[in-house]
């Protein structure tokens, strides 16, 4: 997962280049959908925390951070829809929410490796 913040870097970039365009109401659907995944993510995160499997925590972590990459894609269509198309802005936003992604990915990694590594000595 540690590697993984290669990747989130490279789709921030892409996001912040990128105009994402929502017809309608789709955009809240969008919205209610990310935030009903993100809640779900995390309940799930700590209702396994004290689970032995490897596999089963390394699952919760991933879909936390699906989700909140969701939540990315989430902000940058709505600064297009709703911010004027102020790229400093976007720029901004998008450049500290995914510095914050990264930040929890790497946690949650440090946090498997060190379960792990508590796990393999019992």
């Amino acid at each position: 997962m540690l590697l993984l913040n290669i990747v989130l870097v490279g789709i921030i970039i892409l996001h912040n280049n990128q105009f994402i365009r929502y017809s309608g109401l789709v955009i809240y659907v969008v919205a209610l959908y990310d935030f009903y995944l993100i809640i779900s993510a995390f309940i799930n995160l700590v209702k396994y925390r004290n689970s032995k499997s490897p596999i089963i925590l390394a699952s919760k972590a991933i879909k936390v951070v699906v989700a909140l990459i969701s939540i990315v894609s989430l902000e940058v269509a709505m600064i297009n829809e709703f911010g004027d198309h102020d790229l400093a802005l976007k720029s901004t936003m998008t450049g500290w929410v995914g510095f914050f992604v990264c930040l929890i990915n790497s946690g949650l990694a440090i946090y498997l490796i060190v379960k792990a590594r508590k796990n393999l000595r019992v």
